[in-house]
């Protein structure tokens, strides 16, 4: 008998969880995986029951029988519960508040939290999220070709996955010095097309050539999260790597990661850090989670 793959979880809060729901249901309907939904409060909370049942609802209409749906309440706070939840999970998703809104700061926090400290990939959904108006476009920001390929490897897999572009973002901004001359930078028009050659040497570890007409690499020469923002506005997925986790409270993002996830107006996936860097998290796994009816 074939063993069901990872669970996808879907984290949700009291505001915006139906975008949750959705893409968390079509990321286990491309794995084939359970969808299960964790919303965390004390274990005797009825609104937080409420809330669960609603959403096991709106997510069986959806789903019918093709994917299971489970849902639980995590009685701790939700950062440390997801740090247990998804070491054993495909995906971990999340929603955030919509950039420029007043949201409370624990809504934000928890947003960033999950990104630093679950081990799986995070898919972090504004909560308005629509992709009605949008082409089919992943765009990823990728720094150091030859030690990204498990950023790579995710939006490649992303792309062929929701059969959209894939554009490839890498730049290279320095700050400027006295009289607004770039330090440490030497103009070579060859630079960009050196990079250009290192990037697609890099795709081609996944089955990409140059002539792909689905995907496409940009070089350039500004600050990244500026390029990245620019680049996703229009996208329906942009995918960021994290930093390896080398303190036992997980993999911590950088200052590009931050600005993008506070600022994005599309869903953002952030590749699970390398493995052989991982250290576990530092939760207690004892009872974690209350089961919660979904009828």
């Amino acid at each position: 008998m074939n063993e069901m793959p990872p669970p996808v979880v879907a984290a949700l809060g009291h505001r915006g969880w139906s975008a949750v729901v959705d893409q968390a249901a079509d990321e286990a309907l491309r794995r084939g995986s359970v969808l299960h939904l964790v919303h965390a409060a004390p274990a005797d909370d009825e609104a937080g029951s409420r809330l669960l049942r609603s959403a096991a609802g709106y997510a069986a209409a959806r789903l019918g029988d093709r994917v299971p749906v489970t849902a639980t309440v995590a009685p701790m706070a939700a950062v440390p519960a997801l740090a247990a939840i998804g070491h054993e999970a495909a995906v971990v998703v999340v929603g955030r508040p919509r950039p420029g809104s007043h949201a409370h700061p624990y809504a934000r926090s928890a947003s960033v939290g999950a990104a630093c400290r679950v081990g799986a990939p995070v898919l972090s959904v504004p909560e308005d999220w629509a992709a009605e108006d949008r082409a089919a476009t992943v765009v990823v920001g990728v720094d150091e070709p030859g030690r990204s390929a498990g950023l790579l490897a995710t939006a490649v897999g992303a792309a062929r996955d929701r059969a959209a572009q894939l554009v490839v973002i890498s730049t290279s901004w320095r700050p400027p010095g006295a009289g607004s001359a770039p330090l440490t930078h030497v103009t070579d028009p060859g630079t960009a097309e050196r990079s250009a050659s290192v990037m697609w040497a890099a795709l081609s570890r996944y089955d990409v050539q140059p002539d792909d007409p689905r995907v496409s690499v940009v070089v350039g020469d500004e600050r990244p999260g500026e390029a990245l923002l620019a680049a996703a506005r229009d996208a329906t997925l942009l995918v960021l790597g994290r930093h390896t986790a080398l303190v036992p409270t997980g993999s911590h993002l950088g200052p590009v990661a931050r600005a993008v996830l506070r600022e994005a107006t599309c869903p953002v996936l952030l590749a699970a850090p390398e493995p052989h860097h991982w250290v576990e998290p530092t939760v207690s796994r004892g009872h974690l989670v209350t089961e919660v009816p979904t009828g």
